[in-house]
């Protein structure tokens, strides 16, 4: 994020945003992947419905809001919509987003699971057979 922030400018162009893109999509695939996988781990079987949905819902509801915020963020101090102004307001958008993702490394780390502690995988319940 910090590389796309940095090279928003009202003069450049789409070569100058595409080393930022292309890195911040690898790393959004990358996360979104752990996501998944972490959201669905150690969970019965019968339920990995129900976790995938809960990782979904929190993914787009969260990427709402922080659009929303960033947006607002973006449009503070900056009235005017020319075409300065208004990339002065992304790119300090683009800042807060790079600043922010800070504390969320950092709380992912906290949430590291031990090796010892291995995920119990239990199997479905089997419905009852019709004589």
């Amino acid at each position: 994020m910090t590389l796309l922030a940095a090279a928003m400018s009202p003069t450049g162009g789409y070569a100058a945003l595409l080393p930022g893109v292309a890195l911040l999509s690898l790393g959004q695939g990358i996360a979104w992947t752990a996501m998944f996988v972490a959201a669905s781990t150690g969970v019965d079987a019968a339920h990995q419905g129900i976790a995938s949905a809960m990782a979904s819902t929190t993914h787009q509801i969260g990427g709402a809001v922080g659009l929303a915020v960033l947006i607002a963020v973006a449009g503070l101090g900056h009235p005017d919509t020319t075409g300065a102004a208004m990339v002065s307001g992304l790119r300090v958008a683009g800042w807060v987003a790079a600043a922010l993702t800070l504390p969320g490394v950092g709380i992912a780390l906290t949430l590291r699971r031990s090796r010892d502690a291995a995920p119990t995988v239990e199997a479905a319940p089997q419905p009852a057979s019709i004589s």
